[in-house]
């Protein structure tokens, strides 16, 4: 491989995991040399992860203009989350027909970790458990569409997150949606488990969108969103 392309990949991943954990927030202006000197290479391999950012709709290229960061925007966060809700309510009501006690054990031990962790105000360790859980959910439904599928609304929706640290009151709401759901797992109730995530989901996305639309976000609010 072409030491550039080589080049071009690796600040594609590095300048991506900044943007969906927050060290690059939404709406931030960042420029080609600077972002260049920070990840020590020339502008050419940069030039070229930031084109495929912008093809994934996570910055916003103007020509000869400083790049932003794509910002929370109501109308990507209505539309991602519908699509979450009706997919991850699926995928829960086929989880429901086959669900194993290795599944079950460990989506409660997550659940008892979140807990933990929202006492703790670990939001980032919160995300990452949640991150697990639903993770877990999708691979019990058994389909690989839909995870593949799953796997990049998550991509696209992943830096909402934030939700746990700026929205009062999400993570603990999270913590009893998330009980619902296994209980209903737990029981084998496909229609009780596909209303309960898409509750979850659904719920999420509301809150996020009313904060967005409050204006309330102060950027940049830290690292562990």
């Amino acid at each position: 491989m072409p030491a550039h392309a080589t080049k071009a990949d690796a600040a594609y991943v590095t300048l991506r995991a900044a943007i969906l954990d927050g060290r690059l927030y939404p709406g931030e202006r960042v420029t080609l040399a600077g972002l260049a000197a920070d990840l020590g290479m020339s502008p050419m391999p940069v030039r070229d992860a930031l084109k495929r950012l912008s093809g994934e709709g996570l910055v916003v290229l103007t020509p000869h203009t400083d790049t932003v960061i794509a910002p929370f925007d109501v109308v990507d966060v209505e539309q991602i989350f519908v699509l979450r809700a009706n997919l991850e309510s699926l995928a829960a009501r086929l989880a429901a027909k086959s669900v194993t006690p290795d599944l079950l054990g460990e989506l409660w031990t997550l659940h008892a970790g979140m807990k933990e962790q929202m006492e703790r105000e670990d939001y980032e360790a919160f995300a990452q458990n949640n991150r697990r859980f639903h993770d877990a959910i999708f691979e019990a439904a058994s389909n690989p569409y839909l995870r593949r599928t799953l796997g990049e609304v998550w991509t696209l929706s992943y830096r909402f997150r934030a939700g746990y640290r700026i929205i009062p009151g999400r993570a603990a709401a999270a913590y009893q949606e998330h009980h619902q759901i296994v209980l209903a797992l737990s029981e084998n109730d496909e229609v009780a488990a596909e209303a309960a995530m898409k509750n979850h989901v659904a719920s999420a996305g509301a809150e996020l969108v009313e904060l967005i639309q409050s204006g309330d976000v102060a950027w940049p609010i830290g690292s562990a969103q």
